[in-house]
């Protein structure tokens, strides 16, 4: 006797609410995918597979639940359409559980448990394929006031300053790793290392507290970032959320304004505009004004975010104040997250040009800040020359678009970044136009081998 497919009434029920056709429902989720390193083709057969039982792979289904949910302007969920997410098999989407022991905080407890699934795996496919959810791009509430600390855990070992300079010298390794080789490889061990120090996490007390979860939120800082430039934007945004909060058990206002501003990032990455725009206005919020060496910082985002939206005025008056910030800002040395960079600003300032479609504006700006490059800042380089390639090309500049399409091939091998491979991926369509000339199509075919040899971690 065969089996007989049940269609999906839940999903035929939501879809309904947004008024879409299969064909424009199929093109939505294909939207999705880019920003998570995948080439979709679906089409309105696809969705009536969907609507009489198939079960999409992967992480389609939360790029279903969230391409309907942005229809909706509300939140679906993925049991909502009557599928299961990969995230079922990680128990990070269980309701939340009482902490471990009376005293233990609760950000703590939150990341013990993140860092229980990261561990595991079993669970590497499953983590690497969440997604990025838009009921959670919103920055952590700050609390006013602060609760008081909780004390620290029964056991007689404390953690002193030697466990928190640990921690904090893992944060700017990787952070430098980060920028020369990719997120892909080392993410893994970086979660080792911040999974080791969970004790000093629990047991901490006394004067040490406040500067051992500032490392902890620090270095989770860096892992998320390890794991968005890999292509895990859904766990990239659970951890930037879980350092945000152990920003707050440190009372370290810096800390959480950088892991907003990261988020934000994030976020318009993904195509949440309104969504980054209330991240990076939460990220000034916290930290704009008491350090002048992190406004700049903060409010480059906040530009950006503004042009996402078209928001000329307020993005320009954004730039204008980072601007004026750098220029103001007091010596610093090259610490990841105190240190701002012109060639950083510069490289903000095309984006917001180039959201604004001043795209000549846009190519003197990223030269500038290719100009002002390290050797050792390689991911930044590749996604420069990218970006080049593509405004280039879009400029009708094709001599110029293949150059820099050439440098950002040089600089792929051995960065294992997901989203340099998105970069050379987008150079590759922008070729497409000028393939009849022998030169493009060789470089096209570069670029294909080139993404099939490189690692991706």
């Amino acid at each position: 006797m065969s089996d007989v497919r049940v269609g999906n009434e839940r999903l035929r029920a939501v879809l309904a609410q947004t008024g879409w056709s299969g064909e424009r429902f199929a093109r939505a989720v294909n939207a999705l995918g880019p920003g998570y390193g995948l080439s979709l083709a679906y089409d309105r057969t696809s969705v009536a597979h969907w609507l009489s039982g198939a079960r999409p792979r992967g992480r389609v289904p939360e790029l279903m639940a969230e391409a309907l949910g942005r229809r909706l302007g509300r939140t679906v969920t993925v049991v909502e359409i009557g599928l299961r997410s990969v995230a079922d098999r990680t128990g990070l989407d269980r309701p939340a559980t009482a902490p471990a022991s009376a005293t233990a905080p609760a950000s703590a407890t939150a990341l013990a448990e993140l860092l229980g699934a990261d561990r595991c795996a079993a669970h590497r496919g499953a983590l690497d394929a969440l997604v990025f959810r838009s009921r959670d791009a919103t920055a952590v509430r700050w609390p006013e006031p602060l609760p008081s600390a909780p004390g620290a855990g029964s056991g007689l070992w404390r953690p002193g300053t030697a466990e928190a300079a640990a921690l904090e010298q893992a944060s700017e390794f990787f952070a430098a790793g980060l920028e020369t080789f990719g997120g892909g490889l080392a993410r893994t061990a970086l979660a080792g290392y911040v999974r080791a120090a969970g004790r000093w996490l629990r047991e901490a007390a006394g004067a040490v507290r406040s500067r051992l979860f500032r490392a902890a939120a620090r270095t989770v800082f860096v892992l998320a970032g390890m794991h968005a430039d890999a292509g895990a934007h859904g766990l990239a945004q659970r951890y930037y959320r879980a350092g945000m909060s152990m920003a707050v058990e440190a009372r370290d206002r810096h800390s959480y304004a950088l892991l907003a501003r990261a988020l934000s990032a994030q976020a318009l990455l993904l195509g949440h505009r309104r969504a980054a725009l209330r991240v990076a206005h939460a990220a000034v919020e916290a930290g704009a004004g008491r350090e002048l060496r992190l406004d700049a910082y903060l409010l480059t985002q906040q530009a950006v975010a503004h042009a996402g939206l078209g928001e000329q005025r307020a993005a320009r008056e954004a730039l204008h104040r980072a601007e004026e910030a750098m220029d103001h800002r007091p010596p610093a040395g090259l610490d990841p997250f105190t240190h701002y960079s012109q060639a950083a600003l510069c490289y903000q300032s095309a984006q917001v040009l180039h959201s604004l479609h001043q795209e000549a504006a846009a190519v003197e700006q990223l030269q500038l800040s290719l100009g002002l490059r390290g050797s050792g800042e390689r991911r930044a380089r590749a996604l420069i020359h990218g970006d080049l390639a593509c405004w280039q090309l879009g400029l009708g500049n094709v001599e110029e678009g293949r150059r820099h399409a050439g440098e950002l091939l040089s600089e792929l091998p051995g960065l294992a970044s997901a989203r340099t491979r998105q970069a050379a991926l987008a150079v590759g369509h922008a070729l497409s136009p000028y393939q009849r000339d022998p030169a493009v199509a060789a470089l096209r075919s570069q670029v294909r081998a080139t993404l099939r040899d490189a690692p991706t971690g």
